[in-house]
């Protein structure tokens, strides 16, 4: 725009076909449709100081990402087969290069990510003050999806993630001119919450499914209950907070010789939890005669804290070789489990 003021701006389309096909629609499985654009601005109002805005937005959508090939048949592949073709479907080609399945749904994914990001750099004599501000939001709903992935009614999916995700990091790249040292004094924050749900259905031909299932171990038909609608109705959250301190340094010793080292303090912090808004109340329900579910609802939390960091030492014999040494120490924080 002028010698202090640029913008750039980036976009994009794509569309892409399944590579599988529904054998008995013909409809392609597995598209997906993307669109997604990016914009900046940069402002330098001084040699001192830097200011870069970024934004993006990018979102897809398609039947996504439920076909499957049989690849091996297990025992109740006969019965899927024959609830297949009860249902109306066509089974699909049993050769793998056929790329062919059926799907008793239309299912569709959507996927919606976007933020922004704030970049400032500002010199102070011969150092230079950096901040990194960001903001993110990534969301997924995955709506009438064939949970059992075949052209049997049994059972149906609908599930959403969303995740929010802020963070600001701020650093100080200073130089101690008599000791010949760089260094880097820095603070890190971030923070994330997730809420997810998911409800599963019984499709019409559940019951079928399970009596036929069942009897063969012995168990009368109807003595579970598996009739079509809502069974189960799933709430999860979770957060993690990050706090970091950091320091690193490079030292010049002369003659090719340098040390370097660096040191890092974390805490994590993170909660999970689960619930039911609903749970089929029968006592007969299915998955709660088999002990599958109801899981428990619960609620916990978990705190790590740890040093980490580096040392090391270099020395350039000439301009073409660099021997180096180094020893590091990492971190990796514990995490909280969401789901039943």
């Amino acid at each position: 725009v002028n010698d202090k003021l640029a913008v750039r701006v980036a976009a994009l389309g794509s569309f892409q076909d399944g590579f599988y096909t529904d054998s008995t629609t013909g409809r392609p499985l597995n598209n997906n449709f993307t669109y997604a654009a990016k914009g900046q601005i940069l402002f330098e109002p001084s040699d001192a100081v830097s200011l870069r805005l970024i934004g993006d937005y990018s979102k897809s959508q398609g039947n996504c990402c439920y076909a499957t090939s049989e690849y091996i048949n297990g025992p109740t592949q006969p019965l899927i087969n024959a609830l297949t073709l009860a249902n109306g479907r066509k089974l699909p080609s049993t050769k793998l290069g056929d790329f062919e399945q059926t799907l008793s749904t239309d299912g569709n994914q959507q996927i919606e990510d976007y933020g922004g990001t704030l970049l400032v750099d500002i010199g102070i004599g011969d150092d230079t003050l950096k901040s990194v501000t960001a903001l993110r939001q990534f969301n997924v709903a995955q709506v009438d999806m064939d949970a059992d992935f075949s052209g049997a009614d049994v059972l149906i999916l609908d599930e959403t993630f969303d995740s929010r995700f802020f963070s600001q990091e701020l650093s100080f790249n200073g130089r101690i001119s008599s000791l010949n040292t760089d260094y880097v004094l820095g603070a890190f924050f971030s923070d994330e919450r997730i809420n997810i749900t998911r409800v599963l259905d019984w499709g019409t031909q559940a019951q079928t499914y399970w009596n036929v299932l069942l009897s063969a171990q012995g168990v009368p038909p109807g003595t579970v209950r598996a009739a079509a609608g809502e069974v189960a109705n799933e709430r999860m959250r979770g957060t993690s907070k990050s706090y970091a301190g950091f320091a690193h340094f490079n030292a010049d010793l002369g003659s090719g010789f340098s040390l370097l080292g660096g040191l890092r303090y974390s805490v994590e912090e993170k909660t999970g939890s689960f619930a039911y808004n609903y749970y089929d109340p029968a006592p007969n329900a299915v998955f709660r005669v088999l002990g599958v579910s109801p899981g428990p609802d619960y609620d916990a939390k978990r705190t790590d804290k740890a040093f980490s960091g580096t040392v090391g030492a270099q020395y350039r014999p000439n301009d073409d070789v660099m021997l180096y040494a180094t020893y590091n120490r990492g971190f990796k924080a514990g995490g909280v489990n969401m789901d039943a």
